[in-house]
């Protein structure tokens, strides 16, 4: 019969490595973020804006979703991670066929979740990394958009509500 190995637990942290320990920097993270966007858009790396509060804005010119996101290089606790938020429909009335659509739609989605809040529908995701991928981060977000897509049309036929893209040009910020 086979020795069984058992590990004892005082040894436990030693014998599994910890992801917090060797996670990319704010710094790489945001050079990988800003290279998948350049990829995307067709422009340089460098071109690629981010604004005072570390955001990105990504868009296509064939998407009606504009999709936010930052990075979080984490903590000793918390894994460094993209965040991604694409508001999709604003002006919708609350309703139980609201929640219902959502629920329904959470189901299929392969990336985040939308949220109903006040009068907005939201696409959420969190991307933990413990490396700084620019194509996985590209498909990601080009992922995102078309999810986006298809829910926010899903949604406006059923909801009514207003897709970012129709936005007044007074109201978008340049």
């Amino acid at each position: 019969m086979g020795m069984i190995n058992i590990l004892d637990p005082t040894q436990a942290n030693e014998a599994i490595p910890s992801p917090m320990h060797n996670k990319p920097t704010e710094a790489q993270l945001l050079d990988a973020a800003k290279q998948a966007v350049g990829s995307l858009c067709d422009i340089s790396a460098d071109d690629v804006a981010v604004n005072e509060h570390g955001v990105i804005d990504f868009a296509t010119t064939d998407s009606s979703a504009v999709v936010y996101f930052w990075v979080n290089a984490g903590d000793d606790v918390e894994p460094a991670s993209y965040r991604f938020q694409a508001t999709l429909l604003r002006n919708v009335t609350e309703s139980p066929l609201v929640y219902e659509l959502i629920n329904a739609i959470n189901v299929d989605l392969v990336y985040g979740q939308l949220c109903f809040r006040e009068d907005e529908i939201t696409l959420y995701y969190r991307h933990m990394v413990t490396t700084s991928e620019p194509d996985v981060l590209a498909w990601i977000l080009s992922q995102l958009l078309e999810e986006a897509d298809r829910a926010d049309d899903a949604l406006q036929s059923r909801v009514g509500g207003e897709r970012w893209i129709e936005r007044a040009s007074d109201e978008i910020d340049v």
